[in-house]
């Protein structure tokens, strides 16, 4: 059972985690 809401879903989560990895490595809010 492969539905659109989930497979958005998955796909929402990975963005997520690059977005997060990206934020560790290359800070952009933290910047003084």
């Amino acid at each position: 059972m492969t539905s659109p809401k989930r497979l958005f879903l998955i796909d929402g989560m990975a963005q997520i985690y690059r977005a997060h990895f990206a934020m560790i490595k290359n800070p952009l809010i933290t910047k003084d």
